[in-house]
């Protein structure tokens, strides 16, 4: 990168090597989406910009899908959701 604060060459560089990191999940992880509640399953192959925002086993894919359904009927804050959420994820999708 010539310019770090070229931010179209920044944005690419962040979002290609996030695309990159999703490539090593194989079978038995899941990525979910914040934006439609959306559910992806490993391999996750072509990736779009934000398509989803955390990954997680199959292990974790029942308290996740829990706490979404908590979130979704107004049981829990966006506070109590993300700080329980996290705790199961093994990655975090960074887009730009």
């Amino acid at each position: 990168m010539s310019n770090i604060f070229g931010l179209s060459e920044f944005d690419t560089w962040i979002n290609d090597e996030t695309r990159e990191e999703l490539k090593k999940f194989e079978s038995g992880y899941y990525g979910l989406s914040f934006w439609d509640w959306r559910e992806y399953t490993a391999p996750f192959g072509e990736v779009k910009n934000s398509q989803f925002n955390i990954v997680y086993t199959e292990r974790e894919r029942g308290k996740v899908m829990e706490l979404v359904r908590k979130y979704r009927n107004g049981e829990l804050t966006p506070k109590e959701f993300f700080t329980a959420i996290y705790e199961h994820v093994t990655y975090v999708c960074i887009w730009v």
